[in-house]
């Protein structure tokens, strides 16, 4: 099922649910109650982070690990390829949900609709490059740029990626995405546990 909500489109309820949850706490569905954050990531969200399945990421991992610390994962996002040196990542993993909280470097272009993100965010987030980003949203008629040549894509696009990704790998979830306007995209994952 594909279910992705946006901050323009979530339902008041859902959206004052979701606005507070942080890196520390989740608030569940119901509303009633609030979760701690797992001690470390599960190997899982390490693979939803990666784009790939748990057991294709056990190919490649021979340890024994479960759990990873999160500085370690933090650490890993924070020097990928597409915004070294731009970006700040946090994450936290819940039973049944994953947060990211991606802060942006001034550097990076910000469009003046919050409804849209730069090629370098998009890349950051989806994990691949700028060509891919590129590409794509061509392909699709989602590239936009502003006066100073400076690309964008729209956040719903970028979350119909993600989604098609975490499908592809046969993981049912509801997308979240906030904007604000000011460097930082949080991001929840609620995943279906069935």
């Amino acid at each position: 099922m594909k279910k992705i909500i946006y901050k323009g489109t979530i339902e008041e309820n859902d959206y004052n649910r979701v606005k507070d949850i942080d890196s520390e706490n989740y608030v569940t569905p119901d509303g009633k109650t609030v979760l701690p954050k797992l001690a470390q990531m599960p190997l899982r969200d390490l693979a939803i982070l990666s784009f790939t399945s748990e057991n294709e990421l056990k190919k490649y991992y021979t340890g024994n690990e479960e759990y990873f610390s999160y500085s370690v994962v933090e650490l890993m996002l924070d020097t990928r390829i597409q915004t070294r040196n731009l970006s700040r990542h946090k994450v936290s993993s819940f039973e049944d949900a994953l947060y990211l909280l991606y802060t942006y470097s001034e550097e990076i272009p910000q469009a003046d609709d919050p409804k849209y993100l730069s090629i370098l965010i998009a890349a950051d987030i989806l994990n691949v490059e700028e060509e891919d980003i590129i590409e794509e949203a061509r392909r699709d008629n989602k590239l936009y740029s502003d006066e100073d040549k400076n690309l964008f894509v729209p956040v719903r696009w970028i979350g119909d990626w993600y989604n098609d990704a975490l499908a592809t790998l046969g993981i049912s979830s509801v997308i979240y995405i906030q904007t604000r306007g000011t460097g930082k995209v949080k991001i929840l994952i609620e995943r279906d546990l069935e």
